[in-house]
């Protein structure tokens, strides 16, 4: 539930922007489910400081957070998958179709921006 990280309406109706500033040890990569507004920040005590901003205003139940030993691969030239180093290639295969969903998605709506 949205009401267990912030404030809110956590309802489709309710849509809003937000930005967050997440601090974590510095071994570990956090995600959110928006734009990376910089690169990390080092901070002193062995943390980093990661900013994120999402300007398209979306419901709360899509405020999504993922903190931990993370590795990417990119699976084509705007899809990219994360995973535990151990699991990012299992993974790259498993979602190895993406592109191609995307692609049929589009020929039937519309360009897909985000």
């Amino acid at each position: 539930h949205a009401r267990s990280l912030l404030p809110c309406q956590d309802c489709p109706q309710a849509k809003c922007t937000w930005s967050a500033k997440v601090t974590a040890p510095d071994w570990s990569t956090v995600l959110m489910s928006a734009v990376q507004a910089s690169e990390p920040t080092v901070l002193p005590g062995g943390q980093k400081e990661f900013e994120w901003r999402q300007n398209v205003p979306t419901p709360s139940y899509l405020i999504a957070i993922a903190v931990g030993d993370l590795q990417s691969k990119d699976i084509s030239k705007r899809c990219r998958v994360w995973s535990e180093p151990s699991m990012v290639e299992k993974v790259a295969h498993e979602f190895q179709e993406t592109e191609s969903f995307l692609a049929i998605a589009e020929s039937l709506t519309c360009p897909y921006v985000w």
